[in-house]
């Protein structure tokens, strides 16, 4: 989900494609960004090498990252440092930066195994089950973002600001057995903007179409992004369509045979590190 929002690209069909190919380069959002003169961060409660991301953001256009070991004061549980710990961390961290700036944050609690702590616990739940779990690591991680919502809102720092909450799965995944409802593989992809009117876009894309959407609502010229992306952009007029992880192909289908070989396409792209020797022919 990390490589697909930041870059527009579908990982490699086998394998981990941060793992495989950690020095690959991109023609990311980050780097997009930082010819228009933004920094860009990326912040995950967990340690630098996990993942390979103290790789792979560096090649991916970050130009810092902040790990576990960076944090001032960590308080654990489940997976690794909670949120409460995250959200602090970051909001130092956006404190100290010139604008523009782009802050990449990455939340950890409301991962599994879902476990926190039962005196983190918000919600008055009769169970004690994976569903109930669930639901308080949700709650929580609603919890610290919205508390992280209102430092930058009296800060000032929310006035000239977007904040975009995405997903890299649908709710609890395959690996749990709860009696939650079926969401259909949607994930949350919300932009807000402070005094811009909400709405609901129904239009049906994925995580490769959310790198385009933003740097066209960003005011990007496309000419920067447009022949280095996979996705298009959601508030275009092209049909919305979202390849899934089997290869299934849903929504309504403008270039068949294009589409068909997406995963393909992607492959090469990523074992050949092709942007990488795109940019040393320029």
């Amino acid at each position: 989900a990390e490589l697909m929002f930041n870059t527009s690209i579908y990982p490699i069909s086998v394998g981990s494609t941060f793992l495989r190919f950690g020095d690959n380069r991109y023609e990311s959002l980050p780097g997009i960004l930082s010819s228009e003169g933004y920094t860009s961060i990326a912040i995950h409660g967990d340690s630098a090498e996990f993942w390979n991301r103290n790789r792979v953001f560096p090649s991916m256009g970050f130009n810092k990252y902040i790990a576990e070991d960076n944090f001032a004061n960590i308080k654990s549980g489940g997976m690794g440092v909670l949120d409460e710990s995250l959200f602090a961390q970051s909001y130092v961290e956006v404190s100290q930066l010139k604008r523009p700036y782009y802050c990449f944050i990455i939340t950890l609690t409301s991962h599994m195994p879902f476990e926190m702590g039962a005196d983190l616990n918000i919600l008055n739940l009769p169970d004690k089950d994976i569903t109930s779990n669930y639901l308080q690591t949700i709650s929580y991680t609603d919890k610290c973002f919205g508390e992280f919502f209102d430092k930058l809102n009296e800060s000032g720092s929310l006035e000239n600001s977007v904040l975009i909450i995405y997903g890299d799965h649908e709710g609890i995944h395959k690996y749990y057995q709860t009696n939650l409802p079926d969401n259909g593989r949607k994930i949350p992809f919300i932009i807000y903007v402070p005094g811009l009117q909400g709405m609901v876009i129904d239009q049906l894309g994925g995580q490769v179409d959310m790198m385009p959407t933003l740097a066209y609502l960003l005011g990007i010229d496309k000419n920067k992004y447009i022949n280095g992306v996979m996705g298009r952009n959601l508030l275009g007029q092209t049909p919305g369509l979202a390849i899934l992880p089997d290869g299934t192909v849903t929504g309504e289908i403008d270039d068949e045979s294009h589409v068909a070989n997406a995963q393909n396409i992607a492959d090469m792209i990523i074992k050949g590190n092709y942007f990488n020797i795109k940019q040393n022919s320029q």
